[in-house]
């Protein structure tokens, strides 16, 4: 993974898109001290800051500053404390994020993208996609859909994503190259289960190898495409019932059963180098059709991981933001397997976050624990909806997207989610670590990240009034004043270095040959999709 550019600019405006705005104290006023004898000379500091009522949205700046004495609250970082390595942060483009995507005139298709993906904008670097159809699908449907039962696959298509789906994943992908792909499925094709539906129901055992084929079907179709799927899981919530759009229940004993026996031998086969997590569910073990059993860690992922025991080279597990309790479940992870990776696989905004400073402090709170406790991605649910909530078949009708596009208009803005996202990578990219970090103030969460180029940056959630506080970068003093309510990231200035981990040592997979990546055609009109199931096939 290459470093990336320093940032040392504004945004760009784009039309559609929120303003930045131009604050007289910037929210983050910067100085450096104590000064040292005989004076010193001024530094340059990078600053970028968004604040919880929106009145500052991802405001960045260079700033010359003096050395100054200062006896404020302290925040260390500790330079030579280097935890997890970390892929970066994300969305999910689901079936409507890239409708709504590819509906965008061209030029402001491209502005988007690189707004949400360009290293110096939104800077996002992980994606997740569906393998089939979501709840934020205009149609529920799979890949292999047949009247009959098709074990050969002979029915398999990914014809539907060919036409909006992975045009954009092209053109995310011509912006930053680098993004990794997660794919999850929500349902096995109607067929391989006992509901014979999208809907409930769990998966056949005499299906399971074929489950498996299904999905490497899927990598092997995209790569193909010009689209490698670097993660995979074997289903999204595999606890949760659900009577509205595809689901399907998958115990622990079964997936280990499918990794071990089935997919994992599958991925070998196919020379593929995609990584496997497990669960993706939430911090807690779930109770049909989603509550939590208590907030204690789900036991899925340690069963998974006792069952394959050396049987097969699990890449980590997944984990999503809906119930339980976030570092508890982090850390009890972490302590059990600490070379296997954490992905937050999803976790959504919405109506029910109330107002914007609301939803603000939730979002940050959740990015700082994700940095603070190990884990190496995370990735916010939809990349982009329209303004009422949508388009969606079932489930959430609350839901925001990290920009909300309007199909009448062609314009679109930056929700809240956008604004964490981008202060969360703007100096901790993909390949950066995480920094340990101490603070002696209130109300003030901090954490600490080691770019690829070795420079260090605080990432601060300053849940108060303005406030001054001194971020310590060694035997570097950089005070800053905080906006009320305000998440900052603070680059240490030039010259001052931090170490970085090494990667954790993930079992090896093979390699895969390197294609040229085929030019990004035009995005075509979307044909009309009929399901061969609905929802209203469902009677059982």
């Amino acid at each position: 993974m290459s470093p990336r550019p320093r940032f040392v600019r504004r945004f760009p405006r784009r039309r559609g898109a929120f303003r930045p705005i131009v604050a007289v104290a910037l929210a983050a006023t910067v100085a450096v001290g104590p000064a040292a004898p005989g004076g010193a000379a001024p530094v340059e500091v990078d600053v970028v800051t968004s604040t919880a009522d929106g009145s500052v949205r991802v405001e960045a700046a260079t700033l010359s500053v003096e050395p100054v004495d200062t006896g404020v609250p302290t925040v260390d970082v500790h330079l030579d404390q280097p935890r997890q390595r970390r892929h970066g942060v994300g969305a999910s483009l689901t079936d409507a994020s890239a409708h709504l995507i590819a509906g965008l005139p061209a030029a402001e298709r491209t502005a988007l993208i690189e707004s949400l993906f360009a290293p110096d904008q939104g800077g996002q670097s992980v994606l997740r996609i569906v393998i089939g159809a979501s709840d934020f699908s205009r149609v529920h449907a799979s890949l292999a859909d047949s009247p009959t039962p098709d074990p050969d696959l002979a029915t398999f298509s990914i014809a539907h994503d060919r036409t909006e789906i992975i045009p954009v994943l092209r053109e995310i992908l011509a912006v930053n190259p680098d993004v990794e792909i997660v794919a999850s499925p929500w349902s096995a094709p109607a067929w391989m289960k006992d509901t014979d539906n999208y809907l409930l129901g769990t998966l056949l055992e005499q299906y399971e190898d074929v489950f498996a084929r299904y999905l490497v079907r899927f990598v092997e179709a995209y790569a193909a495409e010009g689209v490698d799927v670097d993660w995979l899981t074997l289903q999204n919530e595999p606890a949760a019932v659900q009577i509205t759009y595809p689901s399907m229940l998958m115990s622990a004993e079964q997936q280990a059963r499918i990794i071990r026996d089935d997919l994992g031998p599958a991925l070998a086969a196919s020379g593929l180098p995609t990584r496997v997590l497990t669960w993706d569910h939430n911090w807690c073990d779930a109770v049909p059709p989603g509550g939590c059993a208590s907030d204690a860690p789900a036991s899925f992922p340690f069963d998974v991981l006792e069952a394959l025991g050396e049987s097969y080279p699990l890449a980590g597990t997944a984990l999503h933001c809906y119930g339980g309790d976030h570092v508890a479940t982090n850390e009890a992870i972490h302590a059990a397997a600490p070379d296997l990776q954490i992905w937050h696989t999803e976790c959504s905004g919405g109506d029910w976050n109330g107002t914007r400073e609301a939803a603000f402090g939730s979002l940050v709170r959740f990015s700082l624990n994700e940095l603070n406790h190990w884990s190496n991605a995370s990735i916010f649910w939809n990349l982009a909806l329209d303004p009422d909530h949508g388009p969606h078949l079932g489930g959430c009708d609350t839901c925001r997207g990290v920009v909300t596009i309007d199909p009448v208009t062609g314009t679109w803005v930056n929700e809240v989610e956008f604004d964490v996202l981008a202060i969360t990578s703007r100096f901790g990219p993909q390949g950066s670590g995480v920094l340990a970090t101490t603070n002696t103030a209130s109300s003030l969460v901090s954490a600490g990240v080691c770019s690829p180029d070795r420079r260090p940056a605080a990432i601060l959630f300053n849940d108060a009034a303005e406030r001054e506080v001194t971020v310590r970068f060694g035997s570097v003093e950089v005070p800053v004043t905080l906006a009320a309510s305000s998440y900052t990231a603070v680059r240490a200035p030039e010259g001052v270095t931090c170490e970085l981990a090494a990667w954790a040592e993930l079992p090896p997979a093979p390699e895969r040959p390197v294609d040229p990546t085929p030019e990004p055609p035009a995005l075509p009109p979307t044909p009309p999709a009929t399901p061969i199931r609905t929802d209203a096939d469902f009677t059982g």
